[in-house]
């Protein structure tokens, strides 16, 4: 910038024109005065609408421009008399903060879509290239960074990983002029959870004998939101359609007696997950349990009879 544009006037400072300096010996009229401003793109000088009084605010619009003033009045002799001031420098920017709210869209819960809406954000010095970021916090003071390489654009699809967060959204680009300008959304409320479906299998593991421990197995057992709790409830069934309840034991295990025989059994898990919600998955059907023979016990004497 040269040293003339250094000193230009600024955008959205008021000026005036002093005219206490003005003389004419024929007399001075009532002075006519109409601010100007050089048009690059028109090549020429052009009237600015409405700027007809001493003073003048240039704005947005007239950055870059040259000002001038035209004074016309008639003097005491009944001649026209017109005098142009000397150019002001082109009128300097100020830089225009962004207006407008970075605004949030869509359903605040897990597997939903967040969309940043910029439709309300505007800058009178222009609007770059826009590039999104994504934040997220635990107390919706602190923030951080989140999901740099995958998070890059307006829309994005919630997990679990983001449920009971608070979530917000920015932007950041360059104006017109080269400023460096950022938004920031205000803060979901906390994400809510869905509930996630109980995965995997049970499976029991023993022979169904008489005697024998079953064990159930829940290591295949998962819930993205995660398991507080599992019970496991035994149940038995004469012809594998009609089921009730066998019993239920905090180890997972059970051991069979002689009044299951014949029946099948089958083990049912009710899966409590870290929200409250309960699922439950149910084995295959083992068995019947079979009994197993005794074998005799004792001592077999032959003894002889005495006749009469």
């Amino acid at each position: 910038m040269s040293d003339s544009e250094a000193d230009g006037p600024l955008q959205n400072v008021p000026l005036v024109i002093d005219l206490s300096d003005l003389r004419d010996d024929d007399g001075l009229g009532n002075p006519s005065i109409q601010w100007q401003e050089f048009d690059d793109s028109r090549g020429r000088w052009t009237k600015i609408d409405g700027a007809t009084s001493q003073g003048f605010t240039p704005r947005q619009r007239h950055v870059g421009n040259q000002l001038r003033v035209s004074i016309e009045y008639i003097d005491g002799r009944g001649n026209l008399e017109s005098i142009v001031t000397v150019p002001t420098p082109p009128v300097r920017n100020v830089n225009d903060a962004p207006i407008g709210e970075l605004q949030l869209i869509g359903t605040q819960a897990e597997y939903e879509t967040l969309k940043a809406d910029i439709s309300e954000i505007r800058d009178e010095d222009g609007i770059g290239t826009i590039r999104y970021y994504w934040e997220i916090s635990s107390d919706g003071r602190t923030w951080q960074r989140y999901r740099e390489d995958e998070w890059r654009g307006d829309t994005v699809v919630l997990s679990q990983d983001e449920v009971g967060r608070y979530i917000r959204a920015g932007i950041r680009y360059n104006d017109g002029f080269g400023a460096n300008e950022q938004v920031t959304s205000a803060a979901t409320d906390p994400i809510r959870n869905v509930n996630d479906p109980v995965r995997g299998d049970l499976t029991l593991r023993g022979d169904t004998l008489v005697g024998q421990t079953l064990q159930a197995e829940t290591d295949a057992i998962s819930d993205r939101d995660g398991i507080a709790k599992i019970t496991v409830i035994w149940e038995s069934s004469n012809d594998g359609r009609t089921w009730r309840r066998a019993a239920e034991s905090a180890d997972r295990q059970l051991t069979l007696g002689n009044r299951l025989v014949d029946r099948q059994i089958r083990a049912r898990a009710i899966v409590v997950d870290q929200f409250g919600n309960e699922g439950t998955v149910v084995s295959g059907n083992v068995g019947p349990v079979e009994s197993i023979n005794a074998a005799p016990s004792g001592t077999i004497e032959i003894l002889s009879v005495d006749e009469d």
